[in-house]
């Protein structure tokens, strides 16, 4: 059956929406601008109610190629409650009820995002907005931060990189997102009003320090313009470097065992070379073991240009832990078997050394697929 679609913007988004899902929504809200027009922040919550549907509508997946439905339409109504349902008696209630979700870990039905909290910040709001998604102390956070500074220098690099790709919380919606609490009309409502009441002063310290937080902020901005194409770019360069890295090492890694390479060697050195008492089993594994240590970083940089062109969550939790796990394990075994091996090496290379002086006629070499890898003749004048 076709449904007549028209074109909205809400919250600055513009939707595709079935026209009874749009009389449906013009009417709710008009019952909210109507039970919100006597308080003086009323023009304010309206807009942030108008976001937090347009932020649920974009959750949804909707767009101007998918319409919004009039079931979308009920669900987010029933999401945000009813106008009858947040006189100010009642709004306080709803808001102790989240707090008790948010502090007993019961089911909210609200996602918990990770945007930077600007209102709570010291420079870019990364570490108040990183300790609101985990539901920790804004200060453990900062702590951490500053004590990786000493390490080499990572804290703050990883700091202006949160800076740079995490989103500020703009709207109520958002803010409201980043603690776990739901977008509903009395949460709303209460943020916008607490948040006139607590206008905040800063001194002259703080003004200071300002001017370059908002220079960094206006150049993160150009950051956040130019990001979408830059990380299409970026995302391609990984896949392509990756692609060819995975390709190389895995073709030779499947040459090696499928006994593509022929050694052909002369007889003293043959005989040089058992000495090492080095099987064709631990020759293999430790080509596997090398292998593993070259092939899953190239893995792991495949995946994140996925993640970055396509912008699809592909590595997560559970994969990275494995990956990192059996890294570790490879490079562990290499390196404790490249320093057991150093030393017959070295002493391998000596009794090759002294076998020369000691057969001036004999010519050692060795042939790899007929070509020559090594070759020694030496003849009295």
């Amino acid at each position: 059956m076709m449904k007549e679609v028209i074109n909205i913007t809400i919250g600055g988004l513009v939707f595709a929406i079935e026209k009874s899902a749009h009389t449906k929504l013009k009417q709710y809200l008009e019952e909210v601008a109507a039970h919100f027009k006597s308080n003086e922040a009323g023009d304010e919550i309206v807009a942030d109610i108008e976001s937090g549907i347009a932020e649920k509508f974009k959750a949804k997946k909707r767009s101007l190629t998918k319409a919004v439905t009039l079931g979308d339409v009920e669900t987010v109504m029933i999401e945000l409650g009813q106008v009858q349902d947040f006189d100010d008696e009642e709004a306080e209630e709803v808001n102790k009820n989240t707090e008790t979700e948010a502090h007993t870990g019961i089911k909210s039905g609200e996602t918990r995002r990770l945007y930077r909290d600007k209102d709570e910040a010291i420079l870019g709001g990364v570490g108040s907005g990183v300790a609101h998604y985990f539901g920790v102390d804004p200060v453990i956070v900062r702590v951490i931060f500053i004590l990786l500074v000493f390490w080499g220098g990572f804290g703050l690099f990883a700091y202006l990189i949160l800076w740079v790709i995490v989103p500020a919380a703009k709207t109520s919606a958002q803010k409201l997102s980043a603690k776990g609490k739901p977008t509903n009309l009395g949460n709303i409502k209460n943020y916008i009003e607490e948040k006139i009441k607590t206008v905040p002063t800063k001194t002259i310290g703080q003004k200071a320090l300002a001017f370059p937080v908002i220079v960094f902020g206006l150049f993160v901005g150009f950051l956040q313009q130019v990001w979408p194409i830059a990380r299409k770019i970026l995302g391609a360069f990984l896949l392509l470097v990756s692609s060819g890295m995975i390709f190389v090492f895995s073709t030779f890694f499947m040459a090696v065992f499928l006994g593509q390479f022929e050694f052909m060697m002369d007889p003293k050195s043959a005989e040089i070379l058992d000495q090492l008492n080095v099987s064709q089993n631990e020759i293999q594994v430790m080509a596997l073991s090398v292998y593993a240590c070259v092939i899953l970083p190239a893995i792991f940089i495949f995946l994140v240009g996925i993640s970055l062109c396509f912008q699809r969550r592909v590595i997560t939790g559970w994969l990275f832990g494995i990956l990192a796990v059996v890294w570790l394990l490879a490079l562990s075994f290499t390196v404790v078997k490249v320093a057991e091996y150093v030393p017959l090496v070295s002493q391998t290379v000596y009794t090759i050394e002294e076998t020369i002086k000691q057969n001036p006629n004999h010519e050692f070499y060795m042939k790899l697929n007929g070509e020559d890898l090594w070759d020694v003749g030496l003849e009295l004048e």
